[in-house]
């Protein structure tokens, strides 16, 4: 429960609406599926379990989720790499 809250925070936080497209890949896969954020929220429990990186970005490229193989979220804006010239997140 508390990984469905941080996502659905950092979608609220940043203005992230439920029916923007989303693309989901992950590090071990051969193929991507587009959805959108709303669909996500439903199905990321399906995903994440599979032991690999996973990604998911906007269609714009604007922003990048990363959950990871060790169980970490993390969450970057294209803006704060064009403001700093590097990738906080």
């Amino acid at each position: 429960l508390s990984l469905s809250n941080d996502i659905l925070n950092i979608f609220k936080t940043n203005n992230i609406g439920i029916s923007e497209p989303i693309i989901w890949v992950g590090d071990d896969t051969e193929f991507s599926l587009h959805m959108t954020v709303g669909i996500f929220l439903q199905i990321f429990h399906l995903l994440f379990p599979t032991p690999q990186h996973h990604y998911i970005i906007n269609q714009a490229g604007d922003w990048c989720m990363n959950y990871t193989m060790e169980g970490q979220l993390f969450f970057g804006l294209l803006i704060n790499v064009k403001k700093s010239n590097q990738a906080d997140f």
